[in-house]
């Protein structure tokens, strides 16, 4: 498995363009307050990216009552949201979920 990181939503969504990986872990509070939900959306509209599975982690749900955003998929097109703090086991559970069961083998097999 390889892990690509950006520092904010335009530079991942060109390194999503350019790596397509299986899976795109999303926060919400970047450089903008909600930049993430952008990114997020922007990704949804990228032909390139309509199989990539994007999670959102964010703590706006459950920390900032002003501000707070529903977990429910239909209005951002999230595949899955996490509550800061996020439960790994529970992550690394839907990312061998959407990405395969290899995904996170310590040992994978290169494959050609």
């Amino acid at each position: 498995m390889s892990v690509f990181e950006a520092s904010d939503g335009e530079e991942g969504l060109r390194v999503a363009i350019a790596q397509r990986p299986d899976v795109i872990i999303m926060d919400i509070m970047m450089n903008e307050r909600t930049e993430g939900l952008f990114a997020v959306q922007r990704i949804r509209r990228t032909p390139e990216l309509e199989r990539t599975a994007v999670f959102v982690v964010s703590s706006l749900y459950s920390h900032v009552a002003h501000l707070s955003i529903s977990p429910e998929r239909a209005w951002m097109g999230h595949d899955e949201f996490f509550a800061k703090p996020v439960d790994m086991y529970s992550l690394l559970e839907k990312i061998r979920q959407y990405a395969g069961t290899s995904a996170l083998d310590p040992n994978p097999v290169e494959r050609k």
